[in-house]
C-alpha cells in the first residue's frame, strides 16, 4: 500500500511537471506565432486580436483610433538588383527605424505582408497622425537616414495612408 501510494505520488509530480513544461513550450510557441519572422515585429495576426480589443475599448470610451499603412514599393527590384540577403536587411533595418519613432507604450507597428507595416494609434487624432507620418518621411528622406545600405532604401517608395475613426454612438464617423 505505501509503495503504490508513493507511486502514485511520483507519478503526480511528475505530471504536474511535465505539464508545467508543456504549458510554458506552448505559451512560447503563441509568442513565436504573433512574430514576423524576418523583423521580429507583431504579426497580422497579432494585430488583428489587438485591433480588436483596441476598436471595442474606442467604442466604449468615444476615443479616436487612428491607423497608418505603409506600403513599399519596388522590394521585387531591390530583391532582383542586390539580392533577397539585401532586401531582407533594408526591411529590418526599415522596421527598426519605424520601430523607434513608435513611441507612445499604446500604439502599435505590425507587418502585415512582404511589403506592408501598419501602426495602430489608440486615442490620436488627425494632427498626431499627420504629425507621425511627417516624422516618418523626415526619417526616410532626411539627413538622419545615412547608412551603408542607403542606395537601397532610397529606391523603396511609400505610400502612407492614414485614417482617424472617431465613434459617435453606434456609428462608425471616418475623418
Amino acid at each position: 500500500m505505501f509503495v503504490t501510494l508513493f507511486l502514485l505520488l511520483l507519478l503526480l509530480l511528475t505530471y504536474k511537471s511535465k505539464h508545467r513544461q508543456l504549458q510554458e513550450k506552448n505559451r512560447h510557441l503563441e509568442r513565436l506565432a504573433m512574430r514576423d519572422y524576418l523583423t521580429g515585429l507583431p504579426n497580422q495576426a497579432y494585430f488583428n486580436e489587438l485591433f480588436k480589443k483596441e476598436w471595442v475599448r474606442s467604442r466604449r470610451s468615444g476615443e479616436k483610433i487612428s491607423l497608418l499603412i505603409i506600403d513599399i514599393d519596388n522590394t521585387k527590384q531591390i530583391n532582383q538588383r542586390y539580392g533577397r540577403e539585401s532586401g531582407d536587411q533594408c526591411l529590418i533595418e526599415l522596421s527598426r527605424r519605424l520601430n523607434n519613432i513608435i513611441q507612445r507604450p499604446a500604439d502599435l507597428l505590425a507587418r502585415l505582408e512582404e511589403d506592408t507595416f501598419v501602426v495602430l494609434l489608440p486615442d490620436t487624432n488627425e494632427e498626431g497622425i499627420k504629425a507621425l507620418t511627417a516624422e516618418i518621411f523626415y526619417m526616410l528622406n532626411g539627413s538622419i537616414f545615412l547608412f551603408k545600405m542607403s542606395k537601397m532604401l532610397s529606391l523603396l517608395p511609400l505610400v502612407l495612408a492614414r485614417r482617424v475613426w472617431t465613434q459617435l454612438g453606434t456609428t462608425l464617423k471616418r475623418n
